[in-house]
C-alpha cells in the first residue's frame, strides 16, 4: 500500500512539472498592437535587453571652414570604453559608432594633430557629445533594438 502511495505521489509531481514548464513556455506577452506574440518574424524566440545603435560623423575644419585630413580622433564614451582611434579623411571626416543601452551616451572626442607641419599645426582639443534617450529613432518594431541616434559634428581647429 505504502509503495502504491509513492508511486502516485511521484507521478503527481511530475505531472505538476510537466505542466509548470508546458505554461511557462508557452507564455505571451502582448505587443504595441495589442497582439500577442514571444518571438521575432522568423519565428525564433528573441532572447537579450533592450540595446541602441549610436553613430556620430565628426568633421575637422581649420578656422576657414578647410577639411583637415590627418588629424588623430579618439572617441571614449560614458563607461570609459575606448575605440579605434580614427584618422581623418581627405574630407576632414572620422566616424564612432557603437551599440549600448538605450539610456543615452555621453562621447568624449579627443582631437590631436599627429602629422606635424604637413597640413599645419594645429592645437589639441577635446569636446563631448551627449546622446540622450529622446535622439533614439525606433521603427517599433517589438524587438529589443530601442533604434539609432546619428549625430554630426563640425569642429573647428585653431593653429599653434
Amino acid at each position: 500500500m505504502k509503495k502504491r502511495i509513492l508511486k502516485i505521489e511521484k507521478r503527481f509531481w511530475l505531472l505538476l512539472l510537466f505542466l509548470t514548464g508546458i505554461i511557462t513556455g508557452c507564455s505571451t506577452q502582448p505587443s504595441k498592437s495589442g497582439e500577442t506574440k514571444d518571438y521575432d518574424d522568423t519565428g525564433a524566440t528573441e532572447y537579450g535587453c533592450p540595446h541602441a545603435s549610436y553613430s556620430l560623423n565628426i568633421k575637422i575644419t581649420d578656422q576657414n571652414s578647410k577639411e583637415i585630413s590627418g588629424i588623430e580622433v579618439a572617441f571614449v564614451d560614458s563607461a570609459e570604453n575606448s575605440f579605434p582611434i580614427e584618422i581623418t579623411d581627405s574630407t576632414g571626416i572620422a566616424n564612432y559608432s557603437t551599440m549600448g543601452f538605450p539610456d543615452g551616451k555621453l562621447v568624449i572626442v579627443k582631437i590631436r594633430d599627429i602629422d606635424g607641419k604637413t597640413n599645419g599645426q594645429f592645437r589639441d582639443m577635446d569636446t563631448s557629445i551627449a546622446f540622450d534617450p529622446g535622439d533614439l529613432v525606433d521603427e517599433n518594431d517589438d524587438t529589443w533594438d530601442q533604434g539609432e541616434a546619428f549625430k554630426e559634428l563640425t569642429v573647428k581647429l585653431k593653429k599653434k
